[in-house]
C-alpha cells in the first residue's frame, strides 16, 4: 500500500489474519505520513499458519493515539487481545507471529497506544524492530514483545 499520508481512525483496521493451516499475507505500507487515531494494523495467527510480516516505511512520521480491541470481532477467537492494539503482530496457537519492521524519522505513541509482537499460544512472538531518529512515548503507551501461555478450556 502507497501513499502520502495515510490515516485510520476511529476503529479502522487493516488486518492480515489466518485462522488455519495456511500463513497471513504480508502488509507493506509505505507513505510519508501514517496516523492512526484508536485504529490498527495487524497481523495474526488463530492456528498453525505463519502470521504475516509488517513492514512500514513512513518518511516523515508515524503517530499512533489509542488503539482498538482487535481480535474481539474474529469468528472463532476464544483470546481478545487485553489491551488496545495500535500495531501488532500476535499468535494466538502454535503458528510463528510475524516480524515487524518500521522506518520513521519521528515515532509518537501516545493514549496507550500499544506496538508489539505478542505469542497467546506455543508460537513465537517473532521479532520488533524500530528504525526511527526521535521516539516518544506518553500517557502510558507501550512498545513491547511478549509471550503469555493460554491454558486449554476444559
Amino acid at each position: 500500500m502507497t501513499a502520502d499520508t495515510l490515516t485510520l481512525g476511529n476503529g479502522a483496521k487493516i488486518s492480515s489474519i489466518t485462522q488455519g493451516q495456511g500463513n497471513a499475507g504480508n502488509i507493506d505500507i509505505n507513505t510519508r505520513t501514517l496516523q492512526l487515531n484508536n485504529g490498527a494494523i495487524n497481523a495474526s495467527t488463530l492456528n498453525n499458519g505463519q502470521g504475516g510480516n509488517i513492514t512500514i516505511s513512513a518518511e516523515e512520521s508515524v503517530n499512533l493515539t489509542g488503539g482498538v480491541f482487535i481480535l474481539s470481532d474474529v469468528p472463532g477467537s476464544e483470546v481478545n487481545s487485553p489491551i488496545p492494539i495500535s500495531i501488532s503482530a500476535a499468535s494466538f496457537a502454535s503458528g510463528r507471529a510475524g516480524n515487524i519492521t518500521l522506518n520513521t524519522r519521528q515515532l509518537r505513541l501516545q493514549d496507550k497506544a500499544f506496538l508489539g509482537v505478542s505469542s497467546f499460544g506455543t508460537g513465537d512472538a517473532s521479532s520488533l524492530r524500530v528504525n526511527a531518529a526521535d521516539i516518544r512515548l506518553d500517557n502510558e503507551s507501550l512498545i513491547n514483545g511478549f509471550t503469555q501461555s493460554v491454558p486449554k478450556m476444559p
